[in-house]
């Protein structure tokens, strides 16, 4: 008996080895049901359970041998990510100067500490969450805030600004 701790789904490549005289043929009877020729199939699993498994190898004399076997697979599907509730804010405001404006990024939910980052819209950025920037010309921008938690899961938001 094999026994396989799994994540599923999941494909295992079958196989045997062969005494005698070559060339040889395969007949798998796998674990649906369903049969191979091939000298090592892959077969893929979904749910949990034990699965039996036979190969009948023939050797270009005649001679046969047949291996029985259970494959045990006791993992468990991944479960789907839990939603992470991770969400981003993002106010502007001018300053008292007009070519600069204040920027403050927060993050709620998800599991912190959290990685921000701003983009001005202007080819410039920051990795900060709360910073002024100083626009080079009057004009209108789309300033994107993004924030990374802990664990990997992302929040994003635009605003325009208009200098």
């Amino acid at each position: 008996m094999i026994e396989y701790e799994l994540t599923l789904p999941t494909s295992i490549q079958l196989q045997v080895s062969s005494n005698g005289t070559s060339p040889f043929t395969y007949l798998w009877t796998l674990p649906d049901g369903s049969t191979s020729n091939l000298a090592s199939p892959l077969f893929n699993f979904t749910t949990a359970g034990t699965y039996n498994v036979s190969v009948v190898v023939t050797d270009s004399t005649g001679s046969t041998a047949t291996e029985t076997f259970s494959i045990i697979v006791i993992g468990n599907t991944s479960p789907p990510p839990p939603s992470s509730g991770l969400s981003l804010s993002l106010t502007i405001t001018k300053t008292s100067n007009l070519m600069m404006m204040h920027f403050d990024a927060l993050a709620t939910g998800g599991i912190s500490p959290y990685k921000y980052l701003l983009e001005f819209g202007d080819g410039n950025h920051t990795t900060g969450n709360v910073v002024n920037h100083v626009y080079a010309s009057k004009g209108t921008y789309t300033a994107v805030a993004s924030v990374t938690d802990t664990v990997g899961n992302t929040a994003h938001t635009t605003e325009t600004v208009n200098v």
